[in-house]
């Protein structure tokens, strides 16, 4: 079992990396990234054997929000490609591990974003925050396997 964990880890942090290095150059992050993050979630949860509703009903809690929100066509707080990036966490780390990831995330980002104030940096007005997904996601993943 441990060889399948190291197998998915990679996968899932090779696929968060390029979440945030693309999110990072050029503030968005491409459809197809969350969609392959999804996907390959599944392949775990049918791989390992996992209870999969939980996790599957996650995701599409998010995906229905983000639907939502577009059919109303009010602007978000977060980014449509970030909405769909931690949906398709959803599929990796189900309900109350997602809710951790979130919260570690957006305390990480916002701390980043302290730390680039107190240096003397520049204000940003829109900062990615897949860079923080990828370090929230990521270690509640570690943590909680």
């Amino acid at each position: 079992m441990s060889l399948l964990w190291a197998v998915f880890s990679t996968v899932l942090s090779a696929l968060l990396a390029l979440a945030a290095v693309i999110d990072h150059q050029t503030g968005r992050i491409p459809d197809v990234v969350p969609a392959v993050l999804a996907l390959t979630g599944a392949a775990m949860l049918f791989l390992t054997g996992a209870q999969w509703l939980p996790f599957v009903v996650t995701s599409a809690a998010i995906v229905a929000l983000l639907v939502t929100v577009r059919a109303r066509n009010r602007p978000i707080p977060i980014g449509e490609g970030d909405l769909l990036l931690i949906a398709a966490a959803g599929m990796w780390l189900g309900p109350i591990h997602l809710a951790w990831a979130i919260l570690v995330s957006t305390a990480a980002h916002l701390l980043g974003l302290l730390v680039q104030r107190f240096a003397g940096g520049p204000s940003p007005t829109l900062a990615p925050f897949a860079p923080a997904m990828f370090f929230g996601i990521f270690c509640v993943w570690a943590l909680s396997r």
